[in-house]
């Protein structure tokens, strides 16, 4: 089984979209995947169609489903939607460290674990799920814009964050989002983070800025389903390429 997380630098760079159209996109490519929502705001969903009122989740009445397929929303291509689920108080560390571990073990009876890719919605602010990532994760995917809020971000992110999340077996990316390089701002700072950041960090791949998404988000689809010739659907297929070669599977 492998784990990616999808997480970013700070709030509106694009990770629960990410998630989903990079889920798509592997799924496109004939693996098992799953998108699984660590969120609380259950906003992966209206990627997927899934109704609002739909109760299902990784939580009912605050506990933690016994069989995750009660949870599952399947899409019409095959890909499995864990959705967060609903919790009436936030848990405290030691139960949320709990509640990871029982979920990873769930994960794993889902049919041919070894073969599945999962990719995984992580809120910023979390340090017990960071930290629960770093021993399980293959692949953690830091998502940055290209705007001014992205240098005191990434200061942050290299004095507090990264010491928190190193870890050997844990490869790191950094994927820009919402690219347009025809404002000058933009194209200006993405051109600095492109020179300025190790290139062995970035995803070779970045996602510029295409009406296509929000529209499909209005119509809750991931792009590909809602029109095959979207630019972002070029570049997420990609990335899901991309990935393939970083976790080595076919």
């Amino acid at each position: 089984m492998k784990l990616i997380a999808v997480k970013g630098l700070f709030g509106g760079a694009g990770t629960t979209t990410i998630t989903a159209n990079l889920a798509h996109a592997m799924r496109r490519r004939k693996h098992p995947v799953i998108a699984l929502d660590l969120c609380a705001t259950n906003s992966l969903r209206l990627h997927f169609g899934m109704p609002i009122g739909d109760p299902r989740g990784l939580f009912r009445s605050g506990q933690l489903v016994e069989d995750l397929r009660d949870a599952a929303f399947e899409t019409d291509n095959g890909l499995i939607y864990l959705p967060h689920g609903e919790i009436d108080e936030q848990p405290d560390r030691s139960d949320i460290e709990g509640i990871l571990e029982g979920l990873y073990q769930l994960l794993q009876r889902f049919e041919s674990p070894q073969e599945l890719i999962v990719f995984i919605d992580v809120p910023n602010s979390e340090s017990t799920i960071l930290n629960w990532l770093t021993t399980h994760a293959e692949l953690m995917l830091h998502v940055l814009t290209p705007e001014p809020r992205v240098y005191p971000a990434l200061r942050y992110f290299s004095r507090i964050t990264w010491p928190q999340i190193q870890h050997q077996g844990l490869r790191h990316a950094m994927l820009l989002n919402q690219c347009a390089p025809h404002l000058e701002l933009s194209r200006d700072i993405a051109d600095l983070l492109r020179r300025e950041l190790d290139p062995h960090l970035l995803v070779p791949t970045f996602i510029q800025r295409d009406q296509h998404i929000p529209e499909a988000l209005a119509t809750q689809q991931t792009t590909f389903d809602f029109t095959l010739g979207a630019q972002a659907n070029v570049e997420f297929a990609a990335i899901a390429e991309w990935l393939e070669a970083q976790l080595e599977v076919q």
